[in-house]
């Protein structure tokens, strides 16, 4: 009869500790997760909701600016962030901002490009691509 607790006690705490590490996978996850240039091509964690800011360099004073080239407006909700100059000084680069919000579990891919958006696509000089792996 020991034997039988022994196992079933091992037993439970293994179930009992892997809920509580998948608890702990989505309850642990920040309020936003911020991305940047360094998070190209990389997949991100991310639950239902939890937005998704991506900052990227941009120089508006050239022209050229980002713009999101593909995401499923189905799955994400994008949003247009407040692009952020320092300085103040004519031709001072900054960053501009992209908030992303995933509405469903399941893998969301995101594309942006950097062009002038009055020359075409035959402009662009820069793409940034990533993937949310979303989670309830």
């Amino acid at each position: 009869m020991n034997r039988f607790w022994s196992l079933a006690a091992a037993v439970a705490v293994i179930l009992v500790g892997g809920a509580t590490a998948a608890g702990q996978a989505r309850t642990d996850m920040p309020d936003k997760v911020t991305v940047t240039e360094r998070n190209e091509g990389q997949t991100i964690d991310v639950r239902v909701g939890q937005p998704v800011v991506v900052s990227l360099p941009e120089n508006a004073t050239t022209g050229y600016r980002w713009a999101v080239e593909r995401v499923t407006p189905e799955t994400v909700e994008v949003r247009e962030g407040e692009s952020q100059y320092g300085g103040g000084a004519v031709g001072t680069g900054g960053r501009a901002q992209w908030i992303f919000v995933p509405k469903a579990p399941g893998t969301v891919s995101i594309a942006l490009k950097r062009w002038r958006h009055w020359e075409g696509d035959k402009s662009i000089v820069e793409r940034f691509h990533i993937q949310l792996q979303v989670v309830q």
